[in-house]
């Protein structure tokens, strides 16, 4: 799946050790579907056995996109624009997150799709 999402997207992965992937793309065109594909994948290989993954789109241009999910919590966290901090916080299953990556969903569509996550239940 790594190679389809590299093929697709023309990007490089950088796994690290912990649980942060970053992704350099060509451009920041389709970083939001790039972003959350690749944290999809990384959820669903769980290769780390990690509660909370971060994946990190970037071009030789700056900046793309942020995606970060906390599996305990279910709770899905999107950047649209590094450093201003989290555009979006929505309540999301790990199934539900494959779903919207099979849609091409993108940042926009998940205030659609999803319920936003209620921060009375922390």
């Amino acid at each position: 799946m790594i190679l389809l999402l590299l093929f697709v997207f023309g990007g490089a992965v950088k796994l690290r050790d912990s649980n942060y992937v970053t992704i350099e793309l060509d451009d920041c065109a389709d970083s939001e579907l790039a972003t959350l594909a690749m944290l999809d994948e990384t959820l669903e290989r769980n290769f780390l056995n990690r509660d909370h993954y971060q994946v990190f789109s970037h071009s030789k241009n700056g900046p793309c996109r942020i995606a970060d999910y906390d599996k305990e919590r279910k709770l899905l966290q999107v950047c649209t624009d590094p450093g201003s901090g989290w555009s979006g916080f929505f309540k999301v299953s790990q199934p539900e997150l494959h779903q919207l990556v099979v849609r091409s969903a993108k940042f926009d569509d998940l205030y659609k799709l999803c319920k936003p996550y209620s921060f009375k239940e922390l």
